[in-house]
């Protein structure tokens, strides 16, 4: 099998890379500017610094603004670390950050248990004791239960991996935190590297975000500082679903065809009981069979040794898949830099994603797809840290092959849906941002940085509040319109829609799921029907451009004849609307219509494509034809703010005879709201 690779140039910017003269990164003092906001909530891409931007501010909140005690909070203990006793004034700072042991409630020789750590921490706010205290988002939330909102007055609360909380009821940390804001006497700062859940639930609720003084720092913007990193490859390899008899699951011939020796690598292998696990620990075995043979366990790092097969050197692997104390002693062992820089190959279930701390990892496989897009930005996080020597690094998902069974097929069709998911989520947050124009005139790169670009029949947002919301939920947006793509009706549904047919799905996706996903975010009457409509043209600007301009510079990089990929093929254009917008983008003539038309599921599968065998590629695309089903009632409800929009703009209402496949599917929606409107009534009567 191959695997379909897409490539990202890091474009390095020098002043980025500045550091001011209090040791501050370019984060950091944008957070550091907003630091006399009672509520602060950092939204800012995995390693960018956020631990370090709470120090600064909490330390200024406790010597020029009145509170005295600060409690940092985090999902895990592994992960308390990156706020352990720091020194800071010898960058430039006026304080240095110090944690007391005793209040360090995730440090190496705090095992005590849990009811412990709990009766530290309530010590810790009864007492007139004043500085900071780090513990774990469970403690923090069973300390809770035994005191009242105001024990927490004069105190800073901040909460690491702030996508942790949710506005669900039985989400006890997003309890937590809506007692806290209610008390204007606490303060409450957020960190999250991906400010979006796994599922369908938000974080906060609009009147709970509101109180934030939100701080973004974009994932473009982190690249754009780095030193070393120069390119970013994003990847998918198909496995055979089908198990050779040696093999402890199907995946593993999947593995030994993607590990390469000598780069520092990641493996996250399938959670029990999923469809692609068989054995954990027989994979674990496995996997390292392909490595090398075993040599031994360093007792003093907990690290496995094995000699590689093809270069005979030692490897030094990290297994986090064994719940034994080797995994203990290698989680406190790789705190260590020394063992840290001698580590070549972790392997993991779930650990080793948000938080974990490992700079030199270049390369990442994980199996199977991840219905969370959380996940995936929190794995690729982990590779896509800046180091020396370190130019490149990969993520590959490696995921099954389409078979002729039934099952299978639709297995694999709703997996490839979610790789594509998260090729368009990396391709969202690595690209830059782009400044729309509706004034006459080309495109070009503007003082500030952003490619300029003049779309005809669009009109830029007026409203203060919409251009708000785009500073500050934008990527946030964009990525729940993916998710719902990704987690909504599967194969039968939208699925169908925007792999099977290019001008159907571009229409779904801009007048049902773009205004799906404003109408779940922003409730009914926050945004007045002209705010939702300019917030909506921008969300499918943002979405689909991507796409159109990757078309553009592959045009005007390669001719025909160098379109050769070094095996005698020819590469695969994508989808005839995303060519011809691309040609349009070059003449500076492109219009908003136009923009519409392109549906960015059907580039990115076409890339996927390429790395299935034509045989398969028919499976896949003939199931999802005979899948593909009528509108139900519910969907075409999601239509009606587009019904209205096309009465307004043509004077009449759409017509099911059409010859625009656009308006026959909005003739097909408001034929049944009418239908069950008819029915309700007699109901009724």
């Amino acid at each position: 099998m191959t695997t379909a690779m897409q490539s990202y140039d890091v474009q390095h910017d020098v002043k980025s890379q500045n550091v001011n003269e209090l040791g501050m990164r370019v984060m950091q003092a944008r957070v550091w500017a907003k630091r006399n906001s009672n509520n602060l909530l950092i939204k800012s891409p995995p390693a960018s610094g956020k631990s370090r931007a709470l120090m600064y501010i909490a330390l200024d909140k406790m010597m020029n603004q009145g509170v005295k005690k600060t409690i940092a909070a985090v999902p895990e203990k592994s992960i308390g670390g990156s706020f352990k006793s720091t020194e800071l004034t010898a960058s430039g700072f006026m304080f240095n950050w110090h944690v007391e042991d005793r209040n360090n409630l995730v440090s190496d020789d705090a095992e005590r248990d849990e009811a412990s750590k709990v009766k530290a921490l309530l010590r810790f706010l009864e007492s007139d004791e004043e500085g900071a205290l780090v513990c774990t988002h469970s403690t923090l939330r069973e300390a809770f239960k035994h005191v009242e909102p105001e024990v927490f007055e004069d105190c800073l609360v901040a909460i690491d991996e702030f996508h942790h909380l949710s506005v669900a009821g039985d989400n006890r940390l997003g309890n937590v935190v809506t007692e806290l804001l209610n008390n204007q006497r606490t303060h409450v700062l957020g960190m999250t590297g991906s400010y979006f859940r796994g599922d369908t639930n938000a974080v906060l609720r609009p009147e709970h975000e509101s109180r934030f003084t939100v701080v973004t720092f974009t994932y473009y913007e982190q690249l754009q500082g780095y030193s070393y990193l120069k390119k970013i490859n994003i990847g998918h390899h198909f496995y055979s679903v089908v198990k050779g008899e040696d093999e402890a699951a199907p995946y593993i011939a999947g593995i030994k065809e993607l590990y390469k020796p000598g780069l520092k690598t990641i493996i996250h292998i399938p959670q029990p009981n999923s469809k692609e696990s068989v054995d954990k620990y027989a994979e674990y075995d496995a996997i390292t069979d392909i490595i090398g043979d075993f040599i031994e366990i360093d007792e003093s790092t907990g690290l496995s040794l094995f000699k590689c097969h093809k270069t005979g050197e030692t490897v030094r692997v990290a297994n986090f898949v064994n719940e034994d104390k080797e995994r203990a002693i290698t989680l406190n062992a790789m705190r260590d830099e020394h063992v840290l820089d001698q580590v070549d190959i972790v392997i993991a279930v779930k650990m080793a994603m948000e938080g974990f701390d490992w700079p030199a990892a270049e390369y990442a496989i994980t199996v199977g797809a991840r219905s969370s897009l959380t996940q995936i930005i929190q794995i690729i996080g982990r590779v896509t840290r800046d180091y020396i020597g370190k130019t490149e690094a990969t993520f590959v998902n490696l995921i099954q092959e389409p078979l002729a069974d039934q099952e299978l097929v639709e297995d694999a069709v709703n997996d490839i849906l979610k790789a594509i998911s998260a090729s368009l989520l990396m391709e969202q947050v690595i690209s830059p941002k782009f400044d729309f124009k509706s004034r006459s005139g080309g495109s070009g790169e503007q003082e500030s940085g952003l490619s300029q670009f003049t779309i005809g029949g669009f009109n830029p947002p007026k409203s203060e509040r919409v251009k708000e919301i785009l500073s500050q939920d934008r990527q946030a947006l964009l990525i729940d319109m993916l998710n719902t793509v990704n987690g909504d009706a599967g194969l039968t549904g939208e699925a169908a829609n925007v792999l099977a047919d290019n001008d159907a799905g571009a229409d779904y996706i801009q007048n049902a799921i773009i205004p799906k996903v404003i109408a779940t975010k922003y409730g009914e009457g926050e945004l007045s029907a002209e705010e939702e409509e300019e917030l909506r043209q921008q969300l499918m600007l943002d979405l689909n451009m991507p796409a159109i301009v990757k078309e553009s510079k592959r045009k005007k990089k390669k001719n025909e004849d160098d379109d050769d990929n070094g095996d005698g093929k020819k590469s695969k254009t994508p989808s005839r609307s995303i060519v011809d917008a691309a040609k349009k983008l070059d003449v500076g003539d492109l219009s908003l219509d136009m923009v519409a038309k392109v549906n960015p599921f059907m580039g990115a599968y076409e890339v996927l494509a390429h790395a299935i065998t034509p045989e398969m590629l028919a499976l896949v695309r003939n199931h999802i034809r005979v899948h593909r089903r009528g509108m139900t009632v519910e969907e075409a409800a999601e239509f009606y703010p587009a019904i209205k929009r096309f009465k307004a703009e043509n004077g009449r209402l759409p017509d099911i005879n059409s010859g625009s496949d656009q308006e026959r599917q909005l003739a097909e929606a408001l034929a049944l709201l009418q239908a069950a409107r008819a029915r309700q009534k007699q109901q009724e009567s």
